[in-house]
């Protein structure tokens, strides 16, 4: 083996092996400490070290923290069009069938947990309205009635229906009369 130095004329391929720097430049921030130090160091203000801002710019690039929103960018062609809607910034942008579906069940997704959402405030409203009948095998009668607190809890007693769809009250004689042993025991 010789002990000449390799060079690029030596017919010797030369591989250029990764600076620390370039390490560093590869792996997103670790935390907002990390990305504030990187920026607040000497070397990002120094104007003769372009490889560390392009560096911390690279590691920029990569990084994402949780709790920030996240935001999506359409992959289309965008360019600017003074004739675009006013609204838009006089931007045109033109989305690719990919970003439309993409979009499309982001909405889906939107929608069914509004749905989901809403069908479980509804239950809620609705449980918050139920009332509770005890097991009238289970009431003694030698205890006075519980009087109903208002004239609504009273109007939900009486309104309560059977697993058939029937008015309890109408049906079930023994359900009647505890209703209106409570109703009787109400001073409203």
């Amino acid at each position: 083996m010789s002990d000449a130095p390799i060079t690029p004329d030596s017919g010797v391929p030369v591989v250029q092996l990764p600076t620390a720097l370039d390490v560093w430049a590869h792996q997103p921030f670790q935390s907002r400490a990390e990305e504030r130090e990187a920026f607040a160091s000497s070397r990002y203000s120094d104007s003769a070290d372009a490889a560390y801002r392009a560096a911390v710019e690279q590691k920029l690039s990569i990084t994402s923290y949780d709790d920030e929103p996240r935001v999506r960018y359409g992959t289309g062609a965008q360019s600017s069009n003074p004739d675009a809607n006013a609204r838009m910034g006089r931007a045109l942008i033109v989305a690719t069938e990919e970003d439309h579906a993409e979009i499309a069940a982001q909405l889906a997704e939107r929608d069914r947990v509004a749905a989901r959402d809403a069908a479980i405030a509804e239950n809620e409203r609705q449980l918050a309205g139920a009332i509770t009948i005890p097991d009238l095998k289970q009431v003694d009668p030698t205890k006075p009635a519980t009087p109903f607190k208002d004239r609504e809890e009273q109007i939900k007693f009486m309104s309560a229906r059977d697993e058939n769809g029937n008015l309890r009250y109408d049906r079930d004689a023994k359900y009647r009369d505890w209703v209106i042993e409570r109703i009787a025991a109400s001073s409203f």
